[in-house]
């Protein structure tokens, strides 16, 4: 009689994104990252370090989880990531880009991308509320969190002793494409996450069931 394997650890399951990262390196193209780098711009000149580089550098760090951020640098800079395209330069002049880069980039290219993602997904995630799709237009889960966590994290790997105000996060999941569709970046840190929402909630669509914690 074969053995029964022990339900594995929570910490110990492994996703296999390469279905996500192979749509993303379609979708998220050098033209698309100029396009947005263009319609959000002011004053920031384009430079070395592209928001195509970026982008991809960090999602790279996400995926990987690499001991060192100058490690990483390092490894993309030679060629040793194939996730980061074209990366050069300094590792001083690339700390100072995403220093002064304003989050607004970032977020205005994943929106971007969510409204492409959106176009090829027909929503047939969690498929055991279905039937709720003759009630409601949507079903999506709303959460907020603040960065501390990430701000600590990057704090220990650039060597920072300054005080760190990362700011918050509010993240709007949609069950039935089963990914976030609105996520949001508040600069305050003290800014309360129940506002927050309130702004969030302004812009979500009507007809659809929203859901949250305690604290909605």
């Amino acid at each position: 009689m074969a053995k029964v394997k022990k339900e594995e650890k929570a910490g110990d399951r492994r996703v296999n994104l390469a279905t996500a990262v192979s749509l993303m390196h379609r979708l998220v193209t050098e033209p698309l990252c100029d396009e947005v780098f263009d319609g959000v711009r002011t004053t920031e000149r384009r430079r070395k370090f592209s928001l195509h580089t970026l982008f991809y550098f960090w999602t790279s760090v996400v995926l990987r989880a690499p001991p060192a951020l100058t490690l990483a640098f390092e490894e993309a800079k030679v060629g040793a990531d194939p996730l980061v395209p074209n990366l050069t330069g300094s590792l001083g002049a690339f700390f100072d880009r995403c220093k002064t880069l304003h989050y607004g980039f970032f977020l205005g290219l994943y929106h971007r991308f969510v409204d492409l993602v959106t176009e090829e997904i027909q929503g047939d995630f969690a498929g055991c509320v279905a039937h709720l799709r003759e009630t409601f237009s949507t079903i999506s889960i709303i959460d907020g969190s603040r960065c501390d966590k990430i701000a600590h994290r990057l704090k220990i790997l650039r060597n920072v002793r300054a005080v760190v105000l990362p700011g918050c996060l509010t993240a709007v999941y949609d069950l039935f494409r089963g990914f976030a569709t609105r996520l949001y970046f508040g600069p305050d840190a003290g800014m309360a996450e129940i506002k927050r929402a309130v702004e969030v909630i302004e812009t979500l669509p009507v007809g659809g069931l929203l859901l949250g914690d305690r604290l909605y």
